[in-house]
């Protein structure tokens, strides 16, 4: 009994397995289209010569009403977003500090080196001052050195020597005497001998005299200013030093442009290396970089027409040309949010230059619809 029981369970799941197996085979590949997922996917809409009333056959409305697709061209579809004409730039600073001062807001046209932001700057204000106050103090010194002496000073040196001399000489007519009274025996020894010492110290003090005077007549040493102006030098210096520290604290504009996004507030500490404060954008033209799909890209070529079209615009539509192609596929940067839209494509990042852009917004997501010729085949490769 038990034998036949074995047996029979063998073949029922000898039976499954086969069945499962077979499933296997030939069932559709889980990554196999749907026919839906093809008509989603599929980007490119030939309008037939023979059929002028004939137009691009889309799903979405926006993309087909007033259009103006040209007739028998091939029209390559892709979703893009709205950019400055040179892309956007997160204006940074190179120091940390506090936010003092905001100096723009959003929307504000500004030229190149315009400040944009503050940072709290009384500490570096204060360090200016005392290098610009010890440069006029160098200066001082340096010309004081340059000049020499005054008149004042170089009369006052020779009645000194002048002082000096008649000090000498005095002490010297009073060795003399006492030296002729010796020899007679009317001075003593020790009164000639101070005589001498008194005689010989006027006349050192009338040579130091002397030598005074010289110093003040030729005036300053080559080293002496030499000295003065290596600490002009010195205190420039500083003081640069000083200035630069204290505009590090203001961030300015790297280029003229309009201000898109201001992303801090007076009173918050900014950190170098994080998110920038304030993005920057030149709109004076607006560009819309486009996905096109990787299977497209080959039928695009530099100039060709295209139509961009916005849901917040109904049936407007922006006119622009194709501006130049990507050298890299990579990954889809424009997302519908259709929860059926294919996302693991590669795309090629083709940038177009509009014509007419009033009212759009950078950041705005749009569809843009090239017009390519329909005799290129696939096969060709795009040009530059």
């Amino acid at each position: 009994m038990k034998r036949i029981l074995w047996i029979t369970l063998s073949v029922l799941l000898l039976s499954g397995m086969g069945y499962s197996i077979f499933g296997l085979v030939t069932r559709d590949s889980p990554t196999t289209p749907r026919p839906l997922d093809r008509t989603i996917a599929e980007r490119v809409i030939v309008a037939p010569a023979d059929s002028p009333e004939a137009g691009p056959d889309l799903s979405d409305p926006v993309m087909t009403s007033g259009a103006g697709l040209a007739v028998g061209k091939t029209v390559i579809g892709g979703n893009g977003v709205v950019e400055p004409d040179r892309e956007e730039v997160g204006v940074t600073g190179q120091v940390a500090g506090r936010i003092a001062e905001v100096l723009v807001k959003e929307g504000d046209k500004v030229s190149a080196d315009a400040p944009l932001l503050r940072l709290d700057d009384a500490v570096h204000k204060a360090t200016v001052a005392i290098a610009e106050a010890d440069l006029e103090t160098a200066k001082v010194r340096r010309d004081k050195t340059l000049a020499g002496s005054r008149a004042e000073d170089i009369r006052a040196s020779i009645a000194q020597v002048r002082e000096a001399q008649a000090r000498a000489n005095l002490s010297r007519g009073v060795f003399e005497r006492l030296e002729k009274l010796a020899a007679s025996n009317a001075a003593t020894a020790d009164e000639l001998d101070r005589a001498r010492r008194q005689a010989d110290a006027d006349r050192f003090a009338t040579n130091a005299a002397e030598a005074r005077r010289a110093a003040v007549v030729n005036g300053s040493r080559a080293e002496d200013i030499a000295e003065a102006e290596a600490l002009v030098k010195a205190a420039e210096a500083r003081l640069l030093e000083a200035q630069a520290r204290l505009d590090e604290l203001t961030i300015r504009a790297p280029m003229a442009g309009e201000i898109l996004q201001v992303k801090v507030r007076p009173g918050a500490y900014y950190q170098p290396g994080a998110t920038a404060p304030i993005v920057l954008g030149d709109t004076s033209h607006l560009t819309v970089r486009v996905d096109i799909d990787e299977r497209d890209f080959a039928r695009i070529r530099a100039g060709d027409p295209v139509k961009v079209v916005a849901k917040a615009f109904g049936d407007k539509v922006f006119a622009g040309k194709v501006r130049e192609l990507g050298r890299r596929m990579g990954r889809k940067n424009v997302r519908t949010d259709d929860p059926t839209e294919l996302n693991d494509t590669k795309i090629l990042e083709v940038v177009v230059a509009l014509d007419t852009f009033e009212g759009l917004v950078v950041g705005q997501r749009v569809t843009a619809l090239i017009e390519a010729a329909a005799a290129r085949n696939a096969d060709a490769s795009p040009a530059r």
